[in-house]
């Protein structure tokens, strides 16, 4: 019995845990335990009354950091009755007796008791910190460096009744602060908690650069003179496979309109570029990069470092297939001439790039230091709901040069930007002076 109860736990992780806080819902929170010969499970129950009576619900099984939607969910006066038939098929039935539910756990022919009580939000959020921190713990590039065990949980969960997700957002803004994570974040419910530690490196950015980001960014691809073209790598937000592969064709599309040749020199732009994914930006510039390892993840786990190479302009790591360019041009042989732009505005995603372009032969940098976002994420999905974004790696570039703060350019150029006028623009005009040379 051990055993069969055992195997239908363990399930597949089907959505993600309600919202805690909606208006015009009601939400209450019902915790008790599975009591089965030899074992225990401990359970959540969250019931969400809308406004029309209509009732949802979920259940949370802690012990495993499993969460199962509830398939048929009905509250008739003081009797409840859920059903589960995706993940596991079970039931439960209760009655409600002063301040609790009292019934039985149905599954797999057996009949287990179970008493509910009502609690708050603060054990539902204990699982989605509970996820967040194992995974910290395992991956985080300065885990080392924290005493896990003098973390208190219970300090994150000062629940706000008006704010019931709180306690998740205390959870991780010291879970931040603890692994002196400037990089990290987390996403709850579609807003973004702001980072607790902040930028140590780099500077705001220019009043052309935000205007520029205000009105909109493209890639304004032109050739500036008969042998010289410019691209401006824009940010790139990209997660699922089918987002990456759009951004790599937009990308070499764009590139490929130019309709260079192998005496065309280039000007890349990452001056308005503030992150997202550096996967598409290079896998879309393979073509121009040329092949060959360009960089490294590196963090004090020698297993978990990563080599991450071109190879007839397709993106490898570890010599393993991460992401195909398009192929929608192709000039063999071609290994050009790089400037690359830099500045205050270019960061994170933005400046793994920047490092994958450092040691490049023909290759110059112009413009201002970066951002200094200079280390790798991980970005996990706690819930439907929920994303932990924390640093795991340093960076390294093809020679093993280690970059942990703001990557300052060859030729430093503190003059406004000009994006409206490229021929005008003091780093463009920098750019072209080295590109002819």
């Amino acid at each position: 019995m051990k055993k069969l109860l055992a195997i239908a736990f363990v399930s597949v992780f089907i959505a993600g845990i309600f919202s805690f806080y909606d208006i015009g819902h009601k939400l209450t929170y019902w915790k008790g335990t599975i009591h089965a010969p030899g074992q225990e499970q401990e359970m959540i129950l969250v019931l969400d009354k809308n406004l029309f009576g209509s009732v949802k619900s979920k259940i949370t099984f802690p012990g495993n950091l499993l969460n199962h939607k509830v398939n048929r969910c009905n509250l008739s006066g003081d009797s409840l009755t859920l059903e589960i038939h995706d993940a596991m098929v079970a039931s439960f039935k209760a009655i409600k007796k002063g301040e609790s539910f009292i019934g039985n756990w149905n599954q797999n022919g057996r009949s287990f008791p179970v008493k509910l009580i009502e609690t708050n939000a603060a054990p539902l959020q204990q699982v989605l910190v509970d996820k967040m921190l194992n995974h910290a713990k395992a991956n985080a590039l300065n885990r080392k460096t924290v005493n896990w065990d003098s973390l208190d949980k219970l300090h994150y969960f000062t629940v706000n009744k008006s704010k019931p997700d709180s306690g998740l957002m205390i959870a991780a803004d010291k879970l931040l602060k603890v692994l002196n994570d400037d990089h990290g974040f987390l996403i709850y419910n579609g807003n973004a908690l702001p980072n607790p530690v902040g930028h140590k490196n780099g500077s705001s950015k220019s009043p052309a650069v935000i205007d520029v980001l205000v009105r909109g960014k493209s890639m304004a691809p032109q050739m500036l003179t008969e042998n010289i073209a410019y691209i401006r790598i824009p940010t790139m937000w990209a997660l699922k496979r089918e987002e990456i592969d759009q951004k790599v064709s937009e990308l070499e599309q764009a590139i490929c309109g130019l309709n260079y040749t192998d005496k065309t020199k280039w000007i890349i732009d990452f001056r308005l570029n503030n992150g997202g994914n550096f996967r598409p930006m290079l896998a879309g510039m393979g073509n121009l990069i040329g092949d060959g390892t360009c960089m490294y993840f590196a963090s004090d786990d020698s297993q978990k470092n990563q080599e991450w190479a071109l190879k007839n302009g397709s993106l490898y790591v570890n010599g393993v297939l991460e992401t195909e360019r398009s192929k929608i041009c192709d000039v063999q042989n071609y290994h050009p001439k790089i400037a690359v732009l830099v500045g205050k505005g270019s960061s994170s995603a933005a400046e793994d790039v920047i490092v994958a372009l450092k040691g490049r032969k023909d290759t110059r940098f112009f413009g201002e230091a970066t951002r200094g976002q200079v280390t790798i994420n991980s970005t996990i999905t706690i819930d439907e709901n929920t994303h932990f974004s924390f640093i795991t790696s340093n960076l390294k570039d093809r020679n093993g040069v280690v970059y942990t703060k703001a990557i300052k350019p060859d030729e430093t150029i503190a003059a406004d930007d000009n994006f409206g006028d490229l021929k005008n623009d003091p780093k463009v005009v920098a750019a072209i002076r080295w590109l002819n040379r």
